[in-house]
């Protein structure tokens, strides 16, 4: 983040926290520093969580908070709306599942790679047989994958071939 940009969004954070009586002083080569009454840090808390409650009814519930309304936008232009949903309540559902919980970066990269695969497939473009050694060592994967690839059949209401499955494997070895 430059200089300029960086001070372009404190100079909106400050009109925000005025309405709020929170003054921010910004201290060279300390940081910022944010004062005002208890009252005032506490209503603002409860604007905030209004705001991020609203930006969840905008984008649908099946959105995860880590995809974030910027994102999400990006993916709903590039894929269909209920495709990026589908597979954001499927990666929910497999976290809660395998007990697992991806990262902020590795639930954005799965559920992006999830759609590109998904799209992929419904245009017929499947993993060919020869492809599939550079997947997986074993040519197949394990208990996890088959339990993402299950899940996104239900969810998403697509078939995941055996070929598919691993490649689920191979993206849930880099998340």
């Amino acid at each position: 983040l430059c200089w300029k940009a960086g001070s372009r969004r404190l100079s909106g954070a400050e009109r925000w926290f005025k309405k709020y009586e929170i003054t921010l002083f910004r201290k060279s080569r300390t940081g910022v520093k944010a004062e005002g009454t208890e009252m005032g840090f506490r209503s603002a808390l409860a604007a905030l969580c209004r705001e991020q409650e609203k930006e969840l009814e905008e984008n649908g519930p099946s959105y995860d908070y880590r995809i974030g309304s910027h994102k999400a936008g990006h993916l709903n232009q590039v894929y269909e709306k209920s495709l990026v949903q589908g597979v954001c309540q499927a990666l929910q559902l497999f976290e809660t599942k395998s007990h697992m919980v991806f990262v902020d970066h590795s639930f954005i990269m799965m559920a992006e790679y999830l759609c590109v695969q998904i799209k992929r497939m419904g245009s017929g473009h499947v993993i060919r047989e020869e492809e599939l050694a550079f997947l997986s060592p074993e040519g197949k994967g394990d208990a996890l994958s088959e339990s993402l690839a299950d899940t996104l059949e239900f969810v998403c209401r697509v078939q995941y071939p055996a070929e598919e499955r691993n490649y689920v494997y191979l993206l849930l070895s880099g998340a």
